[in-house]
Formats: C-alpha cells, sequence, structure tokens
C-alpha cells in the first residue's frame, strides 16, 4: 500500500466522500434538476453539492487555503490553494456517458505539490505528489519507452459544440498539428 502524505489523504477523503451522492446522482439521471447556463455548460444540483462538500471538507483540515473553483475567483496573495473542478466531464455526466471526474490540486508556495482525480463511475483513483511520481488506484504509472510518434496514441479535447470561439479552435488545432510532425 502506498503512503501518501496528509494533504494528499485529506483530498483523497474529502473527494472520496463528494463521489458518493454524485454516482447516485449518476445513476439516477433523469430526475436532476439541470439549468442551462450556457449552450455546454450545465449548473446542477450535483455539481453544487459536489462542490459545496469538497470545500467544506478541506476547509476544516486547511482553514489556511483559498479555493479557486470553476467560475469563482481566488482571494490574492495567499500561495496555498486548493484547485476544484467539482465535476469534469459534466457532458458526459448528463448524457450518461460514464466518463467524468472530480478532480482536485493543492498548490503550496505557488507550487503544485498534490493533485488527484477520481474516475468516480469508474472507480478509478490517480494520485501524484511532487517528487513521488504518479499512481492509479496504488499502482505506479510509468511513462512508455516509446519514442515515435507513430507508436504513439494521444489524448485529446475536442471542445462541445457552442463551448469554444473559432480562435481558440484554431489554436488548439495548430498546437496539435505542432506534437504531431
Amino acid at each position: 500500500m502506498v503512503r501518501y502524505n496528509p494533504l494528499t489523504n485529506q483530498i483523497i477523503k474529502a473527494a472520496s466522500r463528494a463521489a458518493v451522492p454524485l454516482l447516485r446522482d449518476f445513476g439516477e439521471i433523469e430526475k436532476l434538476q439541470a439549468k442551462r447556463k450556457g449552450p455546454s455548460d450545465f449548473v446542477s444540483i450535483a455539481y453544487k453539492r459536489t462542490e459545496e462538500m469538497i470545500v467544506e471538507d478541506l476547509e476544516k483540515a486547511y482553514a489556511h487555503f483559498d479555493f479557486m473553483l470553476e467560475g469563482k475567483g481566488i482571494k490574492q496573495g495567499n500561495t496555498d490553494v486548493f484547485v476544484i473542478s467539482p465535476l469534469d466531464g459534466m457532458t458526459n455526466f448528463f448524457n450518461g456517458i460514464p466518463h467524468f471526474a472530480i478532480s482536485i490540486a493543492a498548490k503550496q508556495k505557488n507550487e503544485t505539490v498534490s493533485a488527484i482525480i477520481l474516475d468516480v463511475a469508474n472507480n478509478e483513483l490517480f494520485i501524484a505528489e511532487k517528487g513521488r511520481g504518479a499512481f492509479m488506484n496504488n499502482q505506479r504509472l510509468r511513462v512508455s519507452g516509446r519514442n515515435q510518434i507513430k507508436d504513439s496514441i494521444f489524448g485529446s479535447y475536442i471542445p462541445v459544440y457552442g463551448s469554444s470561439t473559432p480562435e481558440y479552435e484554431e489554436k488548439f488545432i495548430n498546437q496539435y498539428t505542432k506534437i504531431t510532425r
């Protein structure tokens, strides 16, 4: 069993607690009351509850940290910050596709020291700690030895219709093309 630092353990605990009702809501997706905030940006009861639960748990343990939440600012000057996305993959969630996650990172002195991604529906927990590497469900992750692009697989972000500007999409395509050349 891998032992993580206390900060990482608290992040895992907060995400795991918030995942229970989130998974229950996913199982009853038709009952969720979603409110449309933009063309592809939905706000739901599940999203808000997940965010509130995570913040509540982390605030109790690390009151001196600030929070960077989606769509909300952060206090100026504090170098200890939790960066939280309570429902990454919201479009998938609302469409019943089991690929969404809770993502939390901790920065101390403006440096990311710990991060987790909890893939709620698939029960996969990805953890990274500065200087210790990355793990999935307590198994160390390693970079492959492949050094040829033709032998590699790339993952990419595909913008949801209406969620980005033509300028952003052009920039994304240009960056992707540079990588694959």
